[in-house]
């Protein structure tokens, strides 16, 4: 099975564990990556998402899905879509991640991944109040992940769009 998904993508470490995060589920689920669909991105806004996606139509590259490494992106390569008569999602499928307000109110609503921001200042306040209620030894440094959740909207065939 091979996976035609664009991604754009920039080296820094968020970026880089991402992209390795990603590498690893498409090898779990069996699915080649192309090469030739990763987009390197100096910058994560809406005019590069935009101009990445037309550099890729450009080129001539067939892919039926885009995975933006955040939701700004996306909503560039939702207008470069649109601009070049390309539909969402009947042609092309389109997710991003960070899961910000804009998503639900694009045209069509754009589908993300929800980092859980709430959660995560939720846990820092925790970690911080704890530390300075602390007495004697300090606890040693611990790891805490947010469970993340995939927000189905239409850009990726989910009704509602909310």
């Amino acid at each position: 099975m091979e996976c035609r998904s664009a991604c754009a993508e920039r080296s820094i470490p968020t970026s880089r564990r991402m992209s390795s995060s990603r590498r690893r589920a498409l090898e779990a689920a069996g699915i080649a990556l192309s090469p030739e669909l990763v987009r390197p991105t100096e910058h994560w806004d809406r005019a590069t998402g935009a101009a990445t996606t037309r550099r890729l139509i450009d080129d001539g590259v067939a892919f039926d899905a885009v995975f933006a490494l955040n939701d700004t992106l996306g909503l560039g390569a939702l207008r470069a879509l649109g601009e070049a008569g390309i539909r969402v999602p009947d042609d092309v499928a389109l997710i991003g991640f960070d899961n910000i307000d804009e998503a639900r109110y694009s045209v069509p609503s754009m589908s993300s991944i929800d980092t859980g921001r709430d959660r995560i200042a939720e846990m820092a306040v925790d970690l911080l109040l704890e530390r300075i209620h602390e007495k004697g030894e300090r606890r040693p440094p611990r790891t805490l992940t947010p469970d993340f959740r995939v927000v189905g909207r239409e850009s990726t065939g989910f009704a509602g769009g909310g």
